[in-house]
């Protein structure tokens, strides 16, 4: 395999788990988000 395209496949690599971690960011304040609206009901 050529060294540019194995380079080029780990950035893409990279990339693709940061774009991850920021959804997951905002998939767990959003719930966080819920999470307290239900609590002010409950109580």
């Amino acid at each position: 395999m050529d060294p540019r395209a194995k380079r080029q496949e780990g950035k893409e690599n990279l990339s693709f788990i940061v774009q991850e971690k920021k959804t997951l960011k905002v998939y767990i304040s959003n719930t966080n988000a819920i999470l307290d609206k239900k609590i002010e009901l409950i109580s």
